[in-house]
């Protein structure tokens, strides 16, 4: 936590004993991109007190194994999904926690819906009992100035507020800010980020 902010230490290319090796200085969330390499991770680091964040694309035949093994998804942008997960949870008898991710700007290499998208996704919840929405997550596109990234921000820490009030709804989660756009993502009210090379550095394992 940095100033109640949660910070999940992005694991993406890095080998057990460098998670280790930051949990040992204090991190508990941890996120993944990529299932194939977050299964071998998870499975070897099971007797660690970790919350595992899934923050990939996801396809429906994904859908099993992140209700499974994972706390978090924070990356469901469709019905289809949000149907899969609910499904799966109900499976194993668990409830998981899910962000919408929402594109707040052209980019061709992001996913997420709209935030009018996302309004379909937040009137079904009440419908799926085996998930708990916890709020929004967003990745901005790269190349942007601060205060583009600050206003972005800003548009998704007030369209959270308004979707409380409009839809009686308790998100309380806004992941927003990653190693190069954090600062900006904190000043306008995001209270997670994701953060990878500023933890683990430049350097990945292979």
């Amino acid at each position: 936590m940095i100033d109640n902010v949660t910070v999940v230490a992005v694991t993406k290319m890095q080998r057990c004993a460098a998670i280790q090796q930051v949990y040992a200085a204090g991190y508990r969330d941890f996120g993944e991109n990529y299932l194939s390499e977050a299964l071998p991770k998870i499975n070897t680091l099971k007797d660690l007190d970790c919350t595992w964040h899934y923050i990939g694309n996801i396809q429906s035949n994904k859908c099993k194994n992140l209700a499974q093994y994972f706390d978090v998804v924070q990356t469901v942008s469709s019905v289809k999904i949000l149907q899969e997960l609910n499904k799966w949870n109900q499976f194993f008898n668990k409830s998981q926690q899910i962000l919408i991710q929402i594109k707040l700007l052209p980019d061709a290499n992001k996913g997420g819906c709209s935030c009018d998208e996302s309004i379909a996704l937040l009137e079904m919840m009440s419908s799926l009992p085996y998930l708990r929405l916890r709020g929004f997550m967003t990745i901005l596109p790269l190349g942007i100035s601060e205060e583009q990234q600050y206003q972005a921000f800003l548009k998704l820490k007030n369209f959270l507020d308004e979707c409380n009030q409009n839809y009686h709804l308790d998100m309380c989660t806004l992941s927003m800010g990653m190693s190069d756009d954090y600062q900006q993502a904190i000043k306008a009210g995001s209270n997670m980020i994701r953060l990878g090379r500023a933890i683990f550095g430049e350097h990945r394992e292979n």
